[in-house]
């Protein structure tokens, strides 16, 4: 769609207490012709490019930097492993990179490299590939990014609370039926104490492996993404060696208010997106055919319908 920044920034203003005042103004015209009916009320209400959206990542990333720069012997790890400081910044640098992978598999952003895939899977599902060859982040081979949006009826904070729980995981999610989840690690940043990076056990029929996954929750736009990886890897990470060639699999939500309904209320309800990343061949130069697309876009859809029927038998709160 066409879009165009017009005159926007931000005025920092330093304190007493040395800290600074943040005032962002971003002043953007969209425009929302081409836009799915879903998304509509996201844009009228100003949260799809409003300053809020920025000030709160600028918020993010000053968060992180000083949770890096904390002494590891404090209670953040709740005991359960002691990292030093180069295995804690390692750590939140590989959360960052998977939440970039995963948002340019849905959005498709020219830095990614994802392009479009058209095809009679439905329109429901949006669909992107890459071929990966020599990245950073992704295995070498053909992939696919696969994603699709849906209304809920619960705030916000419900849908993300729910979905954050690893106890709750074999509930929605169809893939880890028959996995158990055992928290190893979790480093927190910011205020709010759901705002963290954790490393997962899981111990599957084959075996064990440890699962990445960084949750943010934030007044606009909430995020939780997952990715799998080999305990080997994670060990080299938090032994503070170079985390720029671990291979990542992002897969997870973005949660975002879906319109206000009264300064009483708070949110009416929640705008969910889910997405996975699959590697469809080793080979960067395989064919995408029709049956991979159908089947990789049922998987979405399946799990779409788990998380329905799972979260419209929770307690709403707000």
């Amino acid at each position: 769609m066409t879009c165009q920044k017009r005159p926007s920034g931000c005025l920092i203003q330093g304190m007493s207490d040395g800290t600074s005042k943040i005032t962002w103004i971003e002043h953007v015209y969209a425009d929302y012709t081409g836009v799915g009916t879903i998304y509509k009320r996201l844009l009228r209400y100003g949260l799809g490019f409003g300053a809020k959206r920025w000030a709160s990542i600028l918020k993010k990333q000053c968060q992180r930097i000083v949770s890096a720069n904390v002494p590891s012997n404090t209670h953040d790890f709740n005991n359960l492993v002691m990292l030093n400081p180069e295995g804690k910044r390692g750590l939140l640098m590989i959360a960052e990179r998977m939440v970039k992978y995963f948002n340019f598999g849905i959005t498709g952003s020219s830095t990614g490299s994802w392009t479009e895939v058209k095809g009679n899977f439905g329109s429901d599902v949006r669909m992107m590939s890459t071929r990966a060859m020599d990245d950073p982040v992704l295995p070498r081979g053909t992939w696919l990014s696969v994603a699709t949006s849906f209304v809920l009826s619960l705030a916000p904070n419900t849908v993300f609370n729910y979905l954050r729980d690893y106890k709750h995981r074999k509930e929605w999610d169809i893939s880890a039926v028959r996995h158990e989840h055992e928290p190893i690690c979790r480093i927190p940043y910011g205020e709010e104490p759901s705002n963290c990076v954790s490393i997962y056990k899981v111990m599957t029929r084959r075996g064990h492996m440890l699962e990445l996954q960084e949750s943010w929750r934030d007044p606009v736009p909430s995020h939780i993404v997952f990715a799998s990886t080999e305990i080997r890897t994670i060990d080299v990470i938090l032994g503070g060696s170079d985390p720029n060639d671990l291979p990542l699999m992002p897969y997870g939500f973005t949660i975002f208010p879906d319109g206000p309904s009264s300064p009483v209320d708070g949110w009416s309800g929640t705008l969910l997106t889910l997405s996975f990343q699959v590697l469809i061949s080793k080979s960067p130069m395989a064919d995408i055919d029709s049956i991979t697309m159908t089947k990789v876009a049922q998987f979405l859809r399946s799990n779409c319908q788990k998380i329905k029927l799972t979260l419209g038998a929770v307690e709403p709160c707000t």
